[in-house]
């Protein structure tokens, strides 16, 4: 990428630490944006994403994220965080890297067999966090990768809450969002099977 999309980035990769290569940018959203780099010890390939912290809110709801992306990525089919940390006004967080996500991917699907197959593992990853007694709460085929083999990996806990933690704003994605999500008070596992159930229907 240009040197006006890596800035300032490639000083910040230098600060988190000398083993990792900037390959290329892959994705920007809202909170921030993930680049494919190198592990240079190993020559893995891992994803780096990047947080800037505009206000402290951020930094908090950050280190929520990457907390509860590495309690979770025991779970087979959830994203493997492998270290997260900040930086200066910005947080990282260093994950596999797959090899695209969901939305990309459906239109080269023949049949249902392998929708079918995708759907059972993003199952398995919702009921991973379920049993840690944590909600996704933006479960989307923009947040189900799928690795090398064409399998699928949940990843995204930025709005991930626990059970038990209550909710200040709505959150998620409107199109995926269960209705009783319009009000803050709501039981957290059931809004994720309802979103679940639009992506079995986008599928």
């Amino acid at each position: 990428p240009p040197r006006s999309t890596l800035f300032p980035y490639t000083t910040l990769f230098r600060s988190v630490g000398s083993d990792l290569k900037i390959i290329k940018g892959i994705q920007t959203g809202g909170s921030g944006k993930v680049f494919l780099a190198e592990q240079l010890s190993n020559q893995k390939k891992v994803a780096v994403k990047l947080i800037p912290f505009t206000h402290e809110s951020i930094r908090e709801r950050f280190l929520y994220e990457a907390a509860t992306s590495t309690l979770l990525s025991d779970g087979k089919h959830i994203i493997t965080t492998h270290e997260y940390g900040t930086e200066g006004d910005f947080g990282y967080l260093i994950m596999d890297a797959m090899d695209g996500d969901l939305l990309d991917a459906l239109p080269k699907y023949e049949g249902e067999k392998k929708s079918k197959d995708i759907l059972r593992q993003v199952c398995e990853a919702v009921k991973h966090c379920h049993e840690n007694r944590i909600a996704h709460l933006d479960i989307k085929p923009e947040n189900i990768l799928l690795d090398s083999a064409g399998n699928a990996v949940l990843c995204d806990f930025g709005h991930a809450h626990a059970f038990h933690t209550p909710l200040s704003y709505q959150i998620g994605t409107i199109l995926y969002r269960a209705p009783e999500c319009k009000s803050l008070l709501f039981k957290k596992a059931p809004a994720d099977i309802w979103s679940l159930e639009i992506g079995r229907a986008h599928v």
